[in-house]
């Protein structure tokens, strides 16, 4: 679960050690003053559950809640896959 530094609202990179690839979050963060780095975003509300901002191997976090909370909409198989 990611945590705002403390006393800020601010969305700051994922820690290091969870980057699934931690030289395209270099790349990707060049330059950038802390608050540039990634998009600052809050995490909406869906069916009344509010989604948390979590670190899951990329460069920022992410708002994410669990499937069995807010269920994905998955595309099911068509009978014919010749319908499109």
């Amino acid at each position: 679960l990611y945590e705002h530094p403390q006393g800020s609202t601010t969305v700051m990179p994922c820690p290091v050690e969870s980057h699934t690839n931690a030289d395209g979050c270099a790349a990707l963060f060049g330059g950038k003053g802390d608050g540039e780095q990634c998009p600052q975003i809050t995490c909406p509300k869906a069916l009344g559950v509010t989604m948390k901002l979590v670190c899951m191997g990329g460069c920022c976090p992410t708002c994410w809640a669990p499937d069995h909370v807010v269920g994905l909409d998955r595309h099911k198989a068509l009978e014919n896959p010749a319908v499109v």
